[in-house]
């Protein structure tokens, strides 16, 4: 077991160093079906084992292969930096994309002065993303870019995190919230009036229901 766990930290540890050299826009995309996928922020690690738990895939092949069609049953650990556990998914079809983001997110955070933290994780959005973002519900020009939910415990219910347009991140993890801005740790008031540089990010979460509801004030 030790040892199994040592390899699995090397790996880990490889990996960084791998998702370290690749571009700032490049990013992990799972597309389980047509209607269907997942996306990943700019240097994310990830990496994928065969049914012999052999790793055939990680940030600097698939940079390379740009395209991979499962065709055989995976298993695939991506590392958020916003969580202590990977994500796993067991994957039998689909395919995975290292796409290529229009932005790129060191220059975003030197332009807005503040350098970008380990939970800075607003997702990058492709051409068709940005089509769909005019059919959502926005707030003054805001709208809501990616919603996740977690493990569910019975005592604080489903942890959750949401991203918007306008960069903020916010999470409820284990009864507890936190929101960011550009990297930049943001003040919550009561549940939960996030402060902006531009307005009041109002939200409410039910962590029973998993109901979100959001408005955004624009400051006068």
């Amino acid at each position: 077991m030790k040892k199994i766990l040592i390899t699995f930290m090397l790996a880990v540890c490889t990996l960084g160093m791998q998702a370290s050299e690749l571009d700032n826009r490049s990013y992990l995309k799972i597309e389980l079906n047509e209607q269907e996928y997942i996306s990943y922020p700019p240097k994310t690690d990830f990496l994928a084992k065969d049914v012999d738990g052999k790793v055939i895939l990680n940030p600097s092949t698939l940079e390379k292969l740009k395209v991979y069609a499962i065709e055989k049953p995976i298993t695939l650990y991506v590392f958020p930096s916003w969580r202590d556990e990977p994500d796993v998914y067991t994957l039998k079809s689909g395919t995975l994309y290292m796409k290529k983001t229009d932005r790129d997110y060191t220059k975003v955070a030197k332009k807005q002065k503040h350098s970008p933290s380990n939970d800075h994780f607003s997702r990058p959005t492709d051409g068709s993303e940005q089509q769909k973002a005019s059919k959502r519900m926005t707030s003054n020009g805001v709208y809501l870019v990616g919603k996740r939910f977690y493990d569910y415990d019975a005592k604080n219910g489903y942890d959750v995190s949401l991203e918007f347009s306008n960069d903020v991140v916010f999470t409820y993890k284990n009864g507890f919230v936190n929101a960011w801005q550009y990297g930049e740790e943001l003040v919550i008031e009561n549940k939960y009036l996030v402060k902006t540089e531009q307005g009041t990010l109002k939200i409410s979460y039910n962590p029973k229901t998993k109901k979100v509801w959001w408005v955004f004030d624009k400051d006068k």
